[in-house]
């Protein structure tokens, strides 16, 4: 009976020493995942930024636009006033 408690009690042991490793392997898997989120984190709010600024300047450049195309017209109907 004491043998087979033994036995027993051994595979718990070899058991639990694989689902100890298993847990270490899923703790390193979920470490890995959660770096690679942060950065894919970081790098999206900077692409972000990024695309931000370049619609402003985007904008700039068309009210730039709006501006001159506005004085160019100005100049067209005052040549053709003086004609």
């Amino acid at each position: 009976m004491d043998n087979e408690i033994l036995e027993i009690l051994k595979r718990l042991e070899t058991k639990i020493d694989d689902n100890t490793t298993d847990i270490k392997e899923m703790k390193a898997d979920i470490k890995s995942f959660k770096d690679q989120f942060t950065d894919f984190e970081g790098k999206s709010a900077n692409n972000h930024v990024e695309v931000i600024n370049r619609i402003d300047n985007m904008q700039k450049d068309l009210n730039t636009m709006e501006l001159v195309t506005s004085k160019n017209w100005n100049d067209i109907a005052q040549l053709k006033a003086v004609k």
